[in-house]
């Protein structure tokens, strides 16, 4: 960790800034180049360009830390983009091996931060950073509801005058109406992504992986770690990284890694996918993304598969339960709707040889 500090302090205080943050690695991108250039398709409004992979799916200082405080001598503001740096090094070098060799032959070490890699890909983008907004401005709006005068008075550590009072009150009404809305800073978030992460790993690792032949015509989009639930969840639902009957990470246009839970029963061959079974992973994959789906520059696929609008919430807090938890506790369930959500007709999961 100490390495990665001095490295971001270096780059922080070099001449040549980097500002411009790739939401999608540039070196991941670049497999889908076709005569130097990826598709991008926006999903919601299908706006669809190409770009160089150097030009796409990035953003100004998306990942810099800065808060009023977060030294920046402890904690320098490309802490996080210096440390997704270190897991794109082991991510490109993984895949190239898991293009040309099984699973079990890659060096553990080398799969150790392939796996991290991997769980960087499921809280460094948007649906993360969005997830954290809600749960926070939820969890203060519930927090803040039915919070008596002398509440109020012992949380401040001080005696309260009426006028104080209705200064309080005012603000909680508005935080209870939605016209105030809590949310943790940018640097939060980003320790909570590196922190998430890091918890993310084991329920990676410890799976059966195949990789999969496609058609190459595979796409992939800025949250590119599918994670599927299974026959049993409800697709209208996002499922967790733990539960999850199978995860599916694009490795290339014509590959396809596939993380199943540990003891599922999955029906043989999984060598190879056919051209209608990649069209509905493809599916899956645009129906996961935030904003971008990406392909080769040549085809259309992101344009002619169509998937519901995001939901406009990305998580639900359902409760409080009856009959559930202690005395004087409340109990919700938190969950985050899919885009499947939003669907008149839900499709059925990808790959139905799998689920038999």
């Amino acid at each position: 960790m100490q390495t990665l500090i001095a490295q971001a302090a270096a780059s922080e205080a070099g001449p040549s800034r980097q500002r411009k943050h790739h939401l999608v690695p540039r070196s991941y991108l670049e497999r889908w180049a076709d005569d130097r250039t990826v598709r991008v398709t926006r999903v919601d409004d299908r706006y669809s360009y190409r770009a160089t992979p150097a030009n796409a799916a990035r953003e100004t200082d998306y990942y810099r830390i800065e808060a009023n405080d977060v030294d920046p001598a402890e904690i320098p503001p490309l802490i996080f983009e210096t440390m997704l740096g270190s897991a794109e090094g082991y991510g490109k070098r993984a895949i190239d091996e898991l293009l040309v060799k099984h699973p079990s032959q890659i060096d553990p070490k080398l799969m150790m931060g392939f796996v991290w890699f991997l769980a960087f890909q499921l809280t460094r983008g948007e649906a993360f950073r969005r997830q954290q907004r809600q749960v926070a401005a939820d969890f203060f709006r519930m927090d803040t509801e039915d919070l008596t005068d002398q509440q109020l008075a012992t949380r401040l550590g001080r005696d309260l005058t009426e006028a104080d009072l209705a200064e309080i009150r005012e603000f909680i009404g508005q935080v209870q109406a939605g016209k105030i809305i809590a949310q943790p800073q940018t640097a939060m978030i980003l320790g909570n992504a590196a922190a998430t992460a890091s918890e993310l790993c084991r329920h990676i690792l410890f799976r059966e992986w195949y990789v999969v032949r496609t058609p190459n015509v595979l796409v992939t989009c800025d949250e590119p770690v599918v994670v599927l639930g299974g026959p049993d969840h409800d697709r209208a639902e996002r499922a967790g990284v733990e539960s999850a009957a199978v995860i599916l990470y694009p490795l290339a246009p014509h590959a396809l890694l596939a993380l199943f839970r540990q003891g599922m029963q999955v029906e043989p061959p999984l060598a190879e996918l056919d051209h209608a079974e990649t069209a509905e992973v493809n599916r899956e994959i645009i129906a996961n993304a935030s904003r971008w789906a990406f392909e080769r520059g040549s085809r259309r696929a992101t344009l002619a598969l169509t998937v519901p609008p995001l939901p406009a919430a990305p998580t639900v807090m359902e409760g409080p339960l009856p009959g559930i938890g202690s005395p004087g506790q409340t109990v919700h369930r938190v969950y985050r709707p899919s885009r499947w959500a939003n669907a008149e007709h839900v499709p059925p999961l990808p790959v139905a040889r799998w689920w038999q």
